[in-house]
């Protein structure tokens, strides 16, 4: 239990924030720092034994790369940041959200806007080179064959 008291105006707030310790959190933490690292390291692994595919679209090991890069700095930055603003759980929590939103955004996006690129340069290069842009279909109304549940217009002047 952490109890913080502030003094405003002759008014005092307490503020109680209950946290939950364990003897062996040091051990937990611990395996889980290992086991994600272990996971790293096989990233790592699996991106530099393919490096060399001659593929393209399967060459992934400079995205990886990078990707593992922006996972360490950002699980460092949130290590540090939990250590230093234990107490202050709003601020922590806050700083937690967005940097967890910063690190997914920015991964998506490197892995993604090079592939959307790609396909959105070869949809404008196809309609470059042909004249014309991609085939749109033909609207063609029908010709008065509806449903039942649908009468036509004529038939329904007929009855008003």
């Amino acid at each position: 239990m952490y109890t913080r008291t502030h003094t405003h105006q002759s008014q005092e707030l307490s503020t109680i924030v209950g946290l939950c310790y364990s003897k062996n959190r040091f051990i937990w933490l611990s395996i889980l720092f290992v086991y994600k690292g272990i996971l790293l390291i096989i990233g790592i692994f699996l991106a530099f034994e393919t490096r060399k595919v001659k593929i393209r679209h399967l060459n992934d090991s400079k995205v990886i790369g990078i990707a593992v890069y922006c996972i360490v700095v950002l699980s460092i930055v949130l290590s540090a940041t939990g250590v230093l603003l234990e107490n202050y759980v709003d601020v922590y929590y806050a700083v937690l959200g967005i940097m967890i939103l910063l690190g997914n955004s920015s991964l998506l996006c490197l892995i993604f806007i090079p592939r959307v690129s790609v396909c959105v340069v070869a949809v404008w290069c196809s309609s470059c080179v042909l004249g014309s842009g991609p085939e749109v279909p033909e609207f063609k109304p029908h010709s008065g064959n509806f449903p039942s549940s649908f009468p036509s217009a004529s038939h329904q002047s007929t009855q008003l």
